[in-house]
This record gives C-alpha cells, structure tokens and sequence, in this order.
C-alpha cells in the first residue's frame, strides 16, 4: 500500500506541469478496479517585457475504491498577476466518501469542502455535510442519472469584516443540497457529463446557491482525455460589490494515473 501511494504522488509531481483538467462526470461502485486511482493537472503561463503576467493553475484528484466504498480527494489552486497585480487567488480543496447501502442504487454520503476566493471576498467558506444517493438510471443507452440530497453546515469568513463599517458580516448557515448528476458514453471515445446543484438555507430559501456544469470528454489515448467543460454558478445574496453569477469555460487535457498506466506501472516498480 504505501508503494502505491509513493508511486502516485510520483506520477503527480511528474505531469503536474503538462495538463490541466477539472472533473465532474459521477463516479459509481465498480466503475473502476480495487485501490487507488486519480488525475494531475498544471498549466502555467509568464510574461515578461511588455507585459508582466504569471498565472498557475494546479491541483489534482486522488480516489480509492472498493467494493461498496468510494474515497475521493480533489484539489484545485488558481494563482494569476499582472504587473503585481492579482488577478486571481482562490484555493478550492472536496473530500467526499460514498457508502453503499441496500443496493448499488442507493449510497450514503459523507463530505467537506473548502474554499477561499479573494475576487469574491470569501477568507474561507468550509462546509460538512451529509446525505443520500440514488442511482435513478443505469443502463448503456441512456447512460447514468444520479439524484443526491443532504444537510450541511456552512462557515463564510468574508476578507472584509463586521467590524469595517458597511461590510460583510461573517456567516453561519444550515442548508439543504440537491443534485442531479448524469453520464452518458456516445461511444467508445466520446463522454457527456452533466452536474447540477442547488442550495438553498433550511430558514431562508430565497437565499440560495445554484451551480451547472456541463462536460465533453473525447478518450485520446488509454489514459490522456481532451475536456472542454463550461460551468456558471449563481448565488443569490454574494459579498458587497460582487456580481452574482460567474460564468466560465476551459479546454483541457487529462492525464488518468491508476493501475493500469505506464507511469504508475514504471514507477510502482522502481520501487520494489
């Protein structure tokens, strides 16, 4: 076990500045062998002379599965100045455990996110919560159709406090979180993907977060996809001066590291 883990985090540190990706496509029980599986990504971009800009954007995505359990640990970091000035900070980081219960239909699931976004004023914005899942359609004609519900408990430091006059005040919240997530092969080397969410507070359901992303997959090679996702999120009562929805889309290559992919497998065994 550990040499697996060690050969990961090799692979990772080896593609992290090749590729830049950002999964949403539902994962479900079985869909992948036993044990540990994942993707890497990093794009990064400086100028200098005329125009002084750097931008970096990396992270990664870590799962284990079993049989009746699925672990998955994704993690995203945008960095972006020009001119010493930034223009993008924000550090995204979703842990989430999925159990099955009676059937593969339905699961129950565990999770925690973290957020900061300087160009929203969000400090931090963590959240736990908890739920259930249910398999609606499973079939390869018409692909997979998941519906998820659960509670979570949501922490919001702003990076503008209560205690400057006319700005935002730090929140405590409890909210209801639904999704529908869907997955449907066109063929053996083309995917659509489909993940939306809405989230409103348990006492206030005017105040409300929603966010739809949607996904094209075209399967290059084993292990190296080209992605092009488009998402927008909506929030209906954001920070002071922020707007309220976000638009946004990028064109991208994947690299999938597991079992079966060279690098894992060369550097597995470099380590034996």
């Amino acid at each position: 076990m550990p040499k697996i883990l060690i050969s990961l985090v090799i692979t990772s540190i080896l593609f992290s500045s090749l590729f830049a990706i950002t999964d949403i496509a539902p994962v479900d029980f079985e869909d992948k062998p036993t044990g540990f599986s994942g993707s890497v990504f990093g794009s990064f971009k400086i100028k200098s002379g005329n125009t002084n800009k750097e931008e970096a954007d990396y992270g990664g995505r870590i799962q284990y599965d079993s049989k009746k359990n699925i672990t998955w640990l994704q993690a995203n970091i945008e960095r972006g100045t020009a001119r010493d000035i930034i223009t993008e900070d924000s550090i995204f980081l979703h842990l989430r455990h999925i159990s099955q219960l009676y059937t593969q239909d339905w699961a129950i699931e565990y999770y925690a996110q973290y957020k900061h976004d300087e160009f929203k004023s969000i400090k931090n914005r963590t959240l736990y919560g908890i739920g259930s899942r249910y398999r609606l359609v499973n079939s390869k004609k018409y692909g997979k159709l998941f519906l998820g519900v659960s509670a979570l408990t949501e922490n919001i430091n702003y990076l503008t406090s209560i205690n400057n006059v006319g700005l935002n005040p730090d929140e405590y919240n409890y909210r209801i979180s639904s999704y529908i997530s869907y997955k449907k092969p066109i063929n053996n080397t083309f995917d659509i993907s489909l993940l939306t969410y809405y989230q409103p507070k348990i006492n206030n359901t005017s105040d409300f977060m929603t966010s739809t992303s949607s996904e094209m997959t075209i399967h290059l090679t084993k292990v190296i996809d080209l992605s092009y996702i488009m998402s927008f999120d909506y929030d209906s009562t954001p920070a002071i001066d922020i707007k309220k929805t976000d638009i946004a889309q990028k064109l991208s290559f994947i690299y999938r590291f597991g079992k079966d992919d060279p690098v894992s497998t060369y550097t597995e065994n470099l380590l034996k």
